[in-house]
């Protein structure tokens, strides 16, 4: 049962989505309820009573959100909702969908690190968990936290038609 558990890690982990690269050439736009924001190089964002933040095919909706900008760049987003939910174009087709109770996005490694009722869809599969890290840019997760089980579903590969 490991060798088959290890497989099937191998198979998903790596998985070969990576985010649609043009959205970040894109402008974004940013929606809530209310907001507490410094506009300044070096500042900070806190917005509530829903938030909703779109650049490209990238969708976030949250409770609440806290924007860190740095050097003129946004440098990192906490989401936080029951749940906070991500979803985005891949360049390989298909859509990746994220929800959890807390996200928090780097978006200098473009990284996800996904904490509480965690669940990614994309199309290859599907991973839940309580704690996750996801490497937009290549699709690799990792997942798991200290007495708690990460659960899967992997989809057959579709098999290409015949003419």
């Amino acid at each position: 049962m490991n060798r088959l558990l290890a497989s099937a890690l191998c198979l998903l982990l790596p998985l070969p989505a990576m985010a649609l690269k043009s959205d970040r050439e894109k402008e974004m736009s940013l929606d809530a309820g209310h907001g507490d924001i410094v506009l300044s190089d070096n500042g900070r964002a806190l917005l509530s009573e829903g938030v909703k933040i779109e650049q490209g095919s990238l969708r976030i909706e949250s409770r609440d959100a806290e924007i860190i900008s740095q050097a003129g760049e946004i440098k990192q987003a906490i989401l936080t909702g029951s749940p906070a939910t991500v979803r985005q174009d891949l360049d390989t087709g298909g859509q990746m969908q994220a929800r959890a109770n807390r996200i928090d996005y780097d978006l200098a490694s473009n990284v996800l690190l996904l904490t509480g009722s965690v669940v990614i869809t994309q199309p290859e599969g599907e991973l839940r968990g309580e704690r996750v890290r996801y490497e937009i840019d290549t699709g690799q997760m990792e997942g798991g936290a200290p007495g708690s089980r990460i659960q899967m579903t992997i989809k057959p590969k579709q098999k290409a038609p015949t003419n």
